[in-house]
């Protein structure tokens, strides 16, 4: 296992790194199109447009792979990912943000590619739990740590556009001077949607649900936080304790679903997503204590973040093994267009009802999941304890990450139904 971190060290330097750009990019966009006024509904595309972009990524990166190999498939995608970084700081208005937003999904999809497809060919089948896992952290810490670079450089200026241009220019360096040979791609056609439904509701729905949930709060949480008066620093913190409680309840909650009906589990999150968000709205009009809602934002996190997991795991348990990436490219599709138009609609209802519009279009998507999965509970029965698996905490990235998964390449289908 020792030899295998090594291996991949270089390729985890690289996925902190661009993960590590576009976190801070993302907020610092929220709050700099705040400073320049920009029209919420404006603020909404423009966010809107990224998850767009990466799920158009997702379905062409594999042929630019295949066409020009990893490594000058990554380079040209971080490239791309710096360019456009300068470029929004150039032209400071929604009609090219928009444009170039699309570009950095796109990109993040292609990096994510790459990496989580050259992970899987340096791992073991032994130590995929721990490459899995060192991903995670990878992926999730550098996402947090972003949000706290927003306080090097004031946002009104050019600077801060600069270091996240800098930082997804470096992501190419591990991955640059590797001598890792390239591993092969074998892209697997998505499962049809509407078949996943009638195997899986609940796994569809959830994955669309956690869509719509991300892309809001990553969206449009830091013109939140600026809307109601917090500072720089503030607005940092907010954002990195929703990452921080949703990274320490992926594993509590999964370990959870493994023992009982997963989707109680999922109706549980969904109606803790619509309690923390009617909280957060008390406590900003009532209260105005800072603390307390540093202490929601990461309750909210806690459960928000999970549902993706558990509703995949859920959809697992309804498959057979051969089935898995198929359908794990479709959940993903799922969870894409959630996220097309979760900022749209959450700008929508902050322009009808101000800042507590984002949390009350949250709490209201919480509280329908939870309705939706509860009567799906009535209409069917739970999955047995023999055909469910072990929940796997995969990232919200591509199909890709899917083999990390220990059981994912595991030579008995059977074997590995039983417990996935």
């Amino acid at each position: 296992m020792h030899t295998s971190v090594i291996a991949i060290f270089a390729l985890l330097l690289a996925v902190a790194a661009f993960n590590l750009g576009l976190g801070l990019q993302a907020t610092l966009l929220g709050v700099r199109a705040g400073l320049e006024g920009f029209d919420l509904n404006a603020v909404g595309i423009v966010m809107s447009a990224n998850y767009l972009g990466f799920i158009l990524g997702s379905l062409f990166s594999p042929k630019i792979v295949a066409r020009v190999g990893h490594i000058r498939a990554f380079a040209v995608m971080a490239v791309m990912a710096s360019s456009v970084t300068v470029l929004h700081a150039m032209f400071l208005a929604p009609g090219p943000w928009i444009v170039l937003r699309a570009i950095t999904g796109f990109s993040y999809a292609g990096l994510c590619m790459v990496a989580e497809s050259w992970l899987n060919q340096r791992a073991v089948n032994a130590d995929r739990g721990i490459m899995l896992s060192l991903y995670m952290g990878a992926t999730l810490a550098a996402s947090a740590a972003g949000q706290l670079l927003l306080n090097i450089w004031p946002p009104t200026g050019f600077e801060p556009f600069i270091l996240v241009s800098i930082i997804l220019s470096l992501s190419l360096v591990p991955v640059a001077l590797s001598t890792s040979p390239a591993p092969p791609l074998s892209p697997s056609p998505p499962m049809p949607i509407r078949a996943l439904f009638r195997a899986s509701p609940v796994g569809v729905v959830g994955c669309f649900v956690t869509g719509l949930l991300y892309s809001a709060i990553g969206g449009l949480g830091a013109v939140f936080a600026q809307s109601i008066g917090l500072s720089i620093f503030e607005i940092s913190v907010f954002m990195m304790l929703i990452v921080v409680g949703g990274t320490a309840a992926l594993w509590p909650f999964g370990w959870l679903s493994d023992r009982i009906d997963r989707r109680a589990v999922v109706a549980g999150l969904s109606l803790a997503v619509a309690i923390t968000g009617g909280a957060i709205i008390v406590a900003v009009s009532a209260s105005g204590s800072t603390l307390l809602l540093f202490v929601l934002a990461t309750l909210y996190g806690a459960a928000a973040m999970p549902i993706y997991g558990v509703a995949v795991a859920h959809a697992n348990d309804k498959l057979a093994h051969d089935q898995y990436v198929s359908a794990s490219s479709t959940l993903l599709l799922c969870y894409g267009i959630g996220a097309v138009f979760g900022p749209v609609s959450a700008s929508q209802a902050m322009v009808w009802l101000g800042p507590a519009g984002l949390f009350t279009f949250i709490a209201t998507i919480g509280a329908v999941a939870a309705l939706f999965v509860l009567l799906r509970k009535i209409q069917r029965p739970a999955t047995s304890d023999a055909g469910k698996g072990v929940f796997v905490a995969t990232p919200v990235t591509t199909p890709a990450a899917l083999g990390l998964a220990p059981l994912a390449n595991e030579g008995d289908p059977g074997e590995a139904e039983g417990r996935r």
